[in-house]
């Protein structure tokens, strides 16, 4: 996310990994992992650090951005089941953490597609 204002914001949610957690229908994972492959496949053996809900700064014309492990949390014979995989989220935006309610909120979504 970068801000592309010329004031700071603060940005309400689960950092410092705001997808921990995130998983699709067929149990695929984005988070955080510290886990093992097993049969060439990545599988979660437990989560790692631990995730806050807060507010994060975000200074003018700065971004923040992370990276994710994607694995998975089923025990089935397929890894990543062909398809496509969505996630989603629910971030909000404060002017100042103090105040009750938000500037804005905003939903982020991606698609992992399996062929």
């Amino acid at each position: 996310m970068t801000n592309r204002a010329d004031r700071s914001y603060a940005l309400y949610g689960v950092f410092p990994h705001p997808m921990a957690g995130s998983r699709s229908e067929s149990r695929i994972a984005v988070g955080e992992y510290d886990g093992s492959t097993q049969d060439g496949c990545p599988r979660e053996l437990r989560r790692v650090g631990e995730s806050v809900s807060g507010h994060q700064w975000v200074k003018p014309h700065f971004g923040i951005s992370t990276t994710h492990a994607i694995f998975v949390t089923h025990e089935k014979d397929v890894c990543f089941p062909e398809g496509k995989h969505r996630f989603t989220g629910h971030r909000e935006v404060y002017g100042d953490p103090a105040d009750d309610e938000p500037l804005l909120a905003f939903e982020w979504a991606f698609s992992l597609i399996v062929q």
